[in-house]
């Protein structure tokens, strides 16, 4: 009698998005504005603020503070690496013990032309 096993590999388990997004604008100005749409400008989908604060360097919080010294944890910053890179681990916006790693920006800088297609 033999038996058999099936050894399933991680990457099994690994859902990658990517969205990619054309913006006028340099690379900084991109980068200060990913931090400024999830930190104070973030909002809910009725437009709602969501009071979310964000501590861009290494070890830093992301999370939503509801005063009073009350509020949810969200993530740490794992990486930063001005203006090309912030990477992001923790739960997330899940309200239940999980892991999860988010590479919230990684900004590439290029010769895209304008938007009339010139180079």
């Amino acid at each position: 009698m033999s038996t058999s096993s099936t050894i399933i590999g991680t990457e099994n388990f690994t859902l990658n998005i990517t969205q990619e997004t054309l913006v006028r604008a340099t690379i900084t100005q991109t980068f200060e504005a990913l931090l400024e749409q999830l930190g104070p400008a973030n909002e809910n989908m009725e437009g709602v603020k969501m009071s979310m604060k964000i501590e861009p360097w290494p070890g830093g919080r992301w999370f939503r503070d509801l005063g009073d010294d009350n509020g949810h944890l969200w993530a740490h910053v794992q990486s930063i690496k001005r203006p090309t890179l912030l990477e992001m681990w923790g739960p997330l916006f899940m309200s239940f013990g999980a892991v999860s790693n988010v590479h919230a920006g990684s900004l590439v800088a290029g010769s895209y032309g304008d938007f009339n297609g010139r180079v």
